[in-house]
């Protein structure tokens, strides 16, 4: 199967099948992501209206890569709104968090549970 109109055995060489492999299928993803927000809208208004209202609420967005860039496009989208919003790339160390300025997350914080979850999209298997 070819990525990105180059032959799959040619990125396996290169070793960048998986990062074209995740390129490739972004369109159909994000697709898909519309479609269940769309079907899901009622149901997400439910669980996000109640913390939007929170004047304490803090909002983190985390990923790497795509996940990363996504973030630092809405991160300033959502701060003009008036939601305290910050991204933070996680890719390669995920000391960024503390470097950051998000230092931790208090049992105060309406935002739940938090976790952290690393990968390296380049070598990760999709």
């Amino acid at each position: 199967m070819d990525y990105l109109g180059i032959a799959e055995s040619e990125l396996e060489r290169a070793g960048g099948q998986w990062t074209a492999r995740e390129i490739s299928q972004q369109p159909s993803v994000w697709a898909d992501v519309e479609r269940l927000m769309t079907e899901r809208a009622a149901a997400l208004r439910a669980f996000l209206d109640p913390l939007l209202e929170r004047p304490d609420l803090r909002i983190v967005l985390t990923g790497a890569g795509t996940s990363s860039f996504v973030g630092e496009c809405l991160a300033p989208v959502m701060t003009r709104a008036g939601l305290a919003a910050a991204a933070v790339a996680t890719t390669g160390n995920t000391s960024l968090v503390a470097r950051s300025g998000v230092s931790s997350f208090q049992r105060t914080d309406p935002n739940g549970r938090s976790s952290m979850r690393r990968m390296r999209t380049g070598s990760a298997p999709i």
